[in-house]
């Protein structure tokens, strides 16, 4: 059998940790080996993992967000495979073994399984579950969006580590950009198509920050355009996807109308891509007026579309939310 580590990072929410904590010692899948990570979290979790000495192993440091606790797991975790589990977040006693058995004892292989949100009961709140594809391409689709909640993957340890395990330096969204670096190294991506992972919706969620997510999709996608264009294959099948990704962006941060420190630095990945061969679809009017006065030219089309094609201002300006 396949040795697993859930690693579950906890700051002010010893509230949720018991559940978190039963649902992983409560997969039918054995060995399990499952790491609390406090996260300098000055409320009870230290209290509560205490219940479960001898169970869990408990690590205690500093506050340095969620990439910082989970690599602190992942550096004492002894399984091949890791799943990561947020403290307010649910397993469903099977995850694990439906994971285990997809993944096949692959050390190149990535799985994820269906999820469902829920705010009291994950059995009862009336959420639609989200069940994945049979059968995923992970590339160009991760550039644009993540796959599923953190705590619906199954990874081996060495990819992870391989990867670089997670970025500490972003505000959100860390699990998106390690997938993606996984993804750019080739890894396989499976899927299991029950649902597994139940993700809690609270009022103070990561994701109810939208400006600090929009922030940290544009850093993730800026990221995989270093990965992208120093490996000549995966420019060649991506170039394209990513010039037009890149490009709707800079136009969603431009129609905002206010200082942007991201537009000089997405107009520079477009030129870059530019360079190389790789271009997005534009007029002929935009395209000379680049020539002359750079990614300013884009006023021009997004004053044309607050005039004609209101529908498609509207695209940009969802990037933004």
């Amino acid at each position: 059998m396949q040795a697993v580590t859930i690693i579950i990072p906890c700051y002010r929410q010893a509230c949720f940790l018991p559940a978190a904590v039963e649902s992983a010692l409560g997969q039918s899948h054995r060995p399990i080996q499952v790491i609390v990570v406090n996260d300098g979290s000055d409320d009870d979790t230290e209290t509560v993992a205490a219940r479960y000495e001898g169970k869990i192993r408990y690590i205690a440091k500093s506050n340095g967000g969620l990439s910082s606790a989970r690599n602190a797991g992942i550096k004492q975790a002894r399984g091949n495979y890791m799943l990561f589990l947020d403290a307010d977040d649910l397993l469903h006693p099977q995850a694990v073994a439906w994971l285990v058995e997809a993944v096949g004892g692959r050390e190149n292989r990535l799985v994820y399984m269906g999820w469902r949100r829920f705010e009291d009961d994950p059995l009862r709140d009336s959420f639609t579950d989200e069940i994945p594809p049979e059968a995923v391409q992970p590339l160009p689709r991760l550039l644009r969006e993540n796959l599923s909640p953190v705590h619906a993957f199954l990874c081996p340890r060495q990819m992870i580590l391989e990867a670089g395990m997670f970025e500490e330096t972003l505000r959100g969204l860390e699990d998106w950009d390690l997938w993606t670096r996984v993804a750019l190294g080739g890894a396989e991506f499976a899927t299991v198509r029950r649902v597994g992972a139940y993700y809690r919706r609270t009022p103070g969620s990561m994701i109810a920050n939208r400006p600090v997510m929009v922030q940290a999709r544009l850093e993730i996608l800026l990221r995989a355009h270093r990965e992208i264009v120093r490996l000549p294959e995966r420019l060649a099948s991506l170039g394209n996807d990513l010039a037009s990704l890149e490009h709707d962006h800079l136009r969603a941060r431009l129609a905002c109308r206010k200082p942007d420190p991201m537009v000089p630095r997405l107009a520079a990945a477009l030129r870059e891509l530019n360079r190389l061969g790789f271009y997005q679809q534009r007029s002929l009017m935009v395209r000379l007026l680049d020539a002359l006065i750079g990614y300013r030219a884009e006023f021009a089309a997004l004053a044309w579309f607050r005039v004609f094609r209101k529908a498609r201002l509207g695209y940009y300006r969802s990037l933004n939310e």
